[in-house]
């Protein structure tokens, strides 16, 4: 099992490394999961004038809606990866939006003080974190007596087609190894209560779990093909590692998974996430 900062090395590398496909799709990923941005912003309790954090912020979602949200107040948002950030900044800017500002940091670590934050949020960050219970315990660290966190995690694999498709045929074709249960990945907390349990044993009180579901559309399979390849950073590693006979291959097995979920002329595929949130005593 790699340590802490050789995990962070890997991830740093992995999420600079797709920043250019998380710019091009961004509108499209903001457009169809913005369902979850809105659960996770209700379950912390956002108010106006509020100081909040955002944990793994990538490309500054839901934390510059949340900035609109906290009106006079501000959102930082932290991350390893400098070049997501830079995505989060420049769209930010570009929707006249002055108080999000983004920080290079670990959770492990954050660079504030004690009782800084009113709410904390973040989402599909957590199950990549090295060590999430000592992450959560720094998380309550910084936050306010009274105060909530939310985490978004995915649900299962067969509640998010969208993902699982390229995965598993990476897995048939690539030999791509599935993480352990424990270790970073995007299934990590696929059963929400073992998130739950680790928010209640760090401290949290009111822990809560809420399912949070939609569905993301492409114009065709190319569409999603370029969207799979692009932005789910595992899948689009992995792709990179194989040799252009096995890529075709890995390639024309989810084109012919997903000409199977054409609806009216278009892709539709499901999503289901869970917002697992909590106070700080």
């Amino acid at each position: 099992m790699p340590n802490h900062q050789e995990i962070h090395e890997q991830q740093k590398q992995m999420w600079n490394s797709a920043a250019p496909g998380w710019k091009k799709w961004d509108a499209h990923f903001t457009h169809h999961f913005r369902g979850v941005s809105e659960d996770l912003m209700e379950a912390a309790h956002l108010k106006e004038g509020q100081r909040v954090l955002e944990l793994a912020c990538g490309t500054g979602e839901p934390g510059i809606p949340a900035a609109k949200r906290v009106g006079k107040g501000q959102v930082i948002g932290t991350d390893l990866a400098e070049d997501m950030m830079a995505v989060a900044v420049e769209k930010a800017r570009a929707q006249g939006v002055t108080n999000y500002v983004t920080k290079a940091a670990s959770a492990l670590s954050l660079p504030f003080e004690n009782d800084h934050f009113d709410a904390v949020l973040c989402r599909w960050g957590i199950m990549f974190f090295p060590d999430p219970p000592a992450c959560l315990q720094e998380t309550l660290r910084v936050m306010k007596p009274g105060s909530y966190a939310a985490f978004a995690t995915w649900n299962s694999q067969d509640k998010n087609p969208h993902v699982a498709i390229p995965i598993g045929v990476a897995v048939r074709k690539l030999g791509f190894t599935p993480p352990p249960p424990d270790a970073p990945g995007p299934l990590r907390y696929a059963d929400a209560q073992k998130l739950a349990r680790e928010m209640a044993e760090a401290g949290f009180l009111d822990v809560k779990i809420k399912e949070s579901v939609g569905a993301v559309e492409f114009d065709s399979p190319e569409h999603y093909w370029d969207y799979a390849s692009e932005v789910i950073g595992p899948f689009r590693a992995g792709m990179q590692k194989a040799e252009p006979p096995m890529r075709e291959a890995v390639k024309a097995e989810v084109f012919e998974k997903v000409r199977a979920l054409v609806r009216a002329g278009r892709v539709q595929l499901t999503y289901s996430s869970w917002v697992v949130s909590g106070m700080k005593p």
